[in-house]
Parts: C-alpha cells; sequence; structure tokens
C-alpha cells in the first residue's frame, strides 16, 4: 500500500514526507482513494494484508488462514510491479 500511495497519491504521500512517518489513517484515506482507481478490490486485498499482518506476527493465523488469502496479497504485487515498468 505504500508503494501505490507514493506512486499515486500525492497528497497523501506529501503528508508522510513532511511528517516523517507513516500512521494507520494515512492507510485507510489511500485505501478509500484508491477505490477510485481499482474498484472495491482493493478494499478486500488490503483487509488481507492487515489481517495477515497483525495475525501472522501474533503467529495465530493457521496454514489455512494464510493460504485463504496469498491470491489477494499477489493482486496487490501484481499492482505495484506494473507500475514500476
Amino acid at each position: 500500500m505504500k508503494a501505490l500511495t507514493l506512486k499515486q497519491l500525492g497528497d497523501i504521500a506529501r503528508r508522510v514526507r513532511e511528517r516523517g512517518r507513516w500512521r494507520a489513517d494515512d492507510f485507510f484515506v489511500a485505501v478509500s482513494e484508491l477505490r477510485r482507481v481499482y474498484g472495491d478490490d482493493i478494499r478486500r486485498w488490503w483487509d488481507a494484508v492487515c489481517n495477515l499482518h497483525v495475525w501472522g506476527y501474533e503467529a495465530k493465523a493457521t496454514k489455512r488462514y494464510v493460504e485463504e488469502r496469498i491470491e489477494d496479497v499477489k493482486k496487490l504485487v501484481e499492482i505495484v510491479k506494473s507500475l514500476e515498468g
């Protein structure tokens, strides 16, 4: 989400640079803005990434839980890679 925000959402990227750090609300605003470009799927993809981050860190995510969300994570990675070219 950081990469998409930095490449596509100049206002948010500028605020983050001025502040010197990311806050949770930066991501929430970014997802709302990126819905205009990618549709509602971006919200589902981001939810999957956030959940994996939290539950993976807490070591509570089961193998099945992770496997069920891998495709959503891959989709976000594909979008970022497409912007690099």
